[in-house]
């Protein structure tokens, strides 16, 4: 991978180099990967039951995203999903709605940053 890009994956808090050895250092799969991240409209979904108060439907949505920002290396998206999926779990939708407003603000920042490159 070229150091522009890298550097500028980085910089959206994802950690390239784990990312990569998931794919098995293939490039394509990666950038492939994280369009896909971008076309999947999960965080809608989440968004959507949490204003209608639907705790599992929200933690299902969670859930899928917190997997792909695993695999994808997105470690603070990871985190934040995970703290997310476990409030969902216990049905403390109240934390839950404050805790997605932080996690949308990244969520999009990290989305922006990856139009801008891939």
């Amino acid at each position: 991978m070229e150091e522009p890009l890298k550097t500028a994956l980085e910089s959206l808090g994802i950690n390239v180099d784990t990312a990569l050895s998931r794919f098995m250092g293939i490039d394509s799969i990666l950038l492939k990967s994280l369009k896909l991240f971008l076309a999947d409209t999960n965080i809608e979904t989440l968004q959507t039951a949490l204003e209608n108060n639907n705790a599992e439907q929200a933690y299902h949505a969670m859930h899928t995203i917190k997997g792909v920002c695993g695999n994808l290396s997105m470690d603070k998206l990871f985190d934040l999903s995970a703290e997310l999926c476990v409030l969902l779990k216990q049905n403390e939708l109240e934390k839950a709605k404050e805790k997605f407003a932080v996690f949308k603000k990244e969520y999009f920042t990290v989305a922006e940053g990856l139009q801008k490159w891939i």
